[in-house]
């Protein structure tokens, strides 16, 4: 906020389907803003809605997926157009699953990979 003198921004996408993320978006948003979800949820919302009252906030949902949107960004990576290793925080052999799946449950880091053919 204080780089918005305290108003907010007009505008929140969040696309990681955190809900601590998305309630972080709604804080952020002046008044009559947009929040935009893109990222899938699961279980129940953990969404307060106090804000969006308070403030006349617009909710838009979007669900992009268009089959041949996966193979033009697997093209794209795969032409090294687009570097993927700073949204990955941490690469685990898949032995340790369980560790990992507990890990990425955690507010820790970002993203976490599983790499098959990395010994432990």
């Amino acid at each position: 906020m204080r780089e918005t003198d305290g108003f907010g921004v007009d505008v929140a996408v969040e696309a990681s389907g955190s809900y601590s993320a998305a309630n972080l978006c709604a804080q952020l948003l002046a008044k009559r803003g947009t929040y935009v979800q893109l990222g899938l949820h699961h279980g129940s919302a953990g969404f307060d809605l106090q804000p969006v009252c308070a403030k006349e906030l617009r909710i838009v949902g979007a669900y992009a997926k268009i089959n041949q949107d996966w193979h033009t960004a697997i093209q794209l990576v795969r032409d090294k157009k687009v570097d993927l290793a700073p949204l990955v925080d941490s690469v685990f052999p898949l032995e340790e699953y369980e560790a990992t799946f507990s890990r990425a449950q955690r507010p820790v880091g970002f993203k976490v990979m599983f790499n098959p053919w990395k010994a432990r």
